[in-house]
């Protein structure tokens, strides 16, 4: 799955689940990078209900009531397909509110990267129907979203591949991001056909309100063979150890977290940075 999502980067190098095949024709290095936390959805409600203590749906409830007590009722919708596709540019919207001040190499931040996520999406929805799907929260009255996830449906899993909350309404008063996830869980569970709720990459504490099992995920560098490409591939693996390194290390990783948001905002460096972005970072 890790492998299709990541077409789009046009690269050798990315994210795998340890049970992918290799290419016989690269080199192949897998580093361990993070974990995937899975849940493995029952049959039924009931018995999903079960694995919660009642406090934890009340609290579900009552942030529930107090959100449409100050903004009114809200629903839960599933959109596939090319209605799906239509929204993209309105999540894309609440993506970068809610990353403004935040540094974040995501493509969705430039014009070019997103085009060419549409241009995978829209292959995807032709190629692989009822694959692609975002489900969204919305307020009834204005027809507002106010949360949603980019999700793909494919072997009887569901991959959880994106999710953001508007930011005026991300307060712990409402839990909005919870609210969300049970709609979308509850929506799961009654369609029959998934069996594993995959969060993907990241071993946040929302998701570990609902997954208690994980899996490891791993960063895969892949150099085509041959013997001068053999020191280009030792060169890549010890690249990208350092780079993985830096990003799990909390002091190293906010340190140049600050550099890039000053890089990214800066007119002056701007060029410069996205050139070092993309042709270094993305390696």
């Amino acid at each position: 799955m890790f492998d299709y999502l990541n077409y789009y980067f046009k690269l050798d190098n990315h994210l795998v689940e340890s049970n992918f095949s290799r290419d016989k024709l690269y080199f192949n290095t897998d580093i361990f990078y993070d974990y995937s936390p899975i849940l493995k959805l029952p049959k039924y409600i009931d018995e999903f209900k079960s694995t919660h203590r009642s406090k934890f749906w009340y609290n579900i409830r009552r942030s529930k009531r107090l959100f449409q007590e100050d903004f009114g009722e809200i629903s839960f919708e599933i959109y596939k397909n090319k209605n799906a596709f239509r929204l993209l540019d309105t999540v894309r919207h609440i993506f970068i509110e809610r990353w403004a001040n935040t540094y974040t190499s995501f493509y969705w931040k430039r014009k070019d990267g997103f085009d060419k996520f549409k241009t995978t999406i829209d292959y995807i929805i032709n190629n692989y129907p009822d694959t692609f799907q975002i489900s969204v929260l919305k307020i009834k009255s204005s027809d507002e979203i106010i949360a949603y996830s980019v999700g793909f449906e494919t072997n009887n899993t569901y991959y959880f591949w994106m999710h953001n909350v508007k930011v005026k309404y991300s307060l712990s008063k409402y839990s909005l991001g919870t609210i969300f996830l049970n709609n979308l869980l509850f929506h799961l569970i009654d369609k029959g056909n998934i069996k594993i709720f995959d969060f993907m990459l990241g071993i946040n504490d929302y998701k570990l309100k609902w997954a208690k099992q994980r899996k490891k995920i791993y960063w895969r560098i892949k150099t085509k063979k041959n013997s001068i490409n053999l020191i280009k591939h030792i060169f890549k693996v010890l690249f990208y150890f350092l780079k993985i390194k830096i990003q799990k290390n909390k002091f190293f990783s906010n340190i140049f977290k600050r550099i890039f948001i000053f890089f990214e905002r800066s007119k002056k460096f701007n060029k410069i940075f996205n050139i070092i972005e993309r042709y270094v970072f993305r390696m």
